[in-house]
């Protein structure tokens, strides 16, 4: 009878042990766990696209600026009559008159196709996006877009009398 006392006792104890672990341990292990899941950073990343699927690009200000910058240096380098004309209509006859003085402009600037971007500004301006850029020689180019790489370059500010661009 005292073997079974003895035996009834331990088995007791064994279970006060094993509830208080629990109570103690249980919550610890799960608060980790917990934490663990929520400190987890899983991105997405796809390695093959099928045919119809896209890619999106997203493109900052400071890209674009230097694309327009870079664009408008490589047509100029290659083809100065095409850079001509991407000149707005009323600011290209007022500021140069012809092509010749345009060109003398252009060779005073000394472009390079090395040529990039130093600091820009962005506005709107009559629903317009404005691309304000200095390249690293301290020259300004003001390109008016009317969409993507749809612009009209100016090389001072933008006349803003009514009825002009």
């Amino acid at each position: 009878m005292k073997d079974e006392i003895n035996i009834k006792n331990v088995i007791i104890i064994f279970i006060i042990i094993l509830l208080i672990a629990a109570f103690v341990y249980i919550p610890k292990i799960l608060d980790e766990r917990k934490s663990s899941i929520l400190n987890y950073n899983y991105s997405i990343t796809k390695e093959k696209y099928n045919v119809n699927e896209y890619i999106p690009v997203y493109v900052d200000d400071e890209q674009m600026s230097r694309k327009y910058l870079n664009d408008f240096v490589k047509i100029t380098l290659s083809d100065i009559n095409e850079s001509y004309y991407l000149l707005d209509k009323d600011y290209r006859d007022q500021e140069f008159g012809n092509i010749e003085n345009y060109k003398q402009f252009i060779d005073s600037l000394n472009m390079s196709y090395n040529t990039s971007l130093d600091k820009y500004s962005i506005y709107d301006f009559m629903n317009h996006k404005i691309y304000d850029v200095y390249d690293k020689n301290g020259n300004r180019f003001v390109f008016m877009t009317n969409g993507v790489m749809q612009y009209e370059i100016y090389f001072s500010d933008i006349p803003s009398e009514e009825g002009e661009k």
